[in-house]
């Protein structure tokens, strides 16, 4: 199992396009994110990525079975 997390600084969401809800009049943004999964022969490479920039890089090793 593998857990990858990430955060992005509130003023670069802020650029993103912004829109009201019209029932509760929330104000919502969507906000699209690359990842990436590379499997090799002995790990998994995950790279999450925002509008070019690295926000998370892990590398997970195969493990044998018990």
């Amino acid at each position: 199992m593998c857990q990858v997390r990430y955060s992005i600084s509130c003023t670069k969401l802020w650029m993103e396009d912004s829109y009201r809800n019209p029932l509760t009049k929330e104000k919502w943004r969507n906000c699209y994110f690359d990842l990436l999964i590379h499997l090799g022969k002995a790990s998994l490479d995950f790279v999450v990525m925002y509008k070019g920039e690295i926000l998370a890089a892990v590398e997970a090793e195969y493990k044998e079975d018990f």
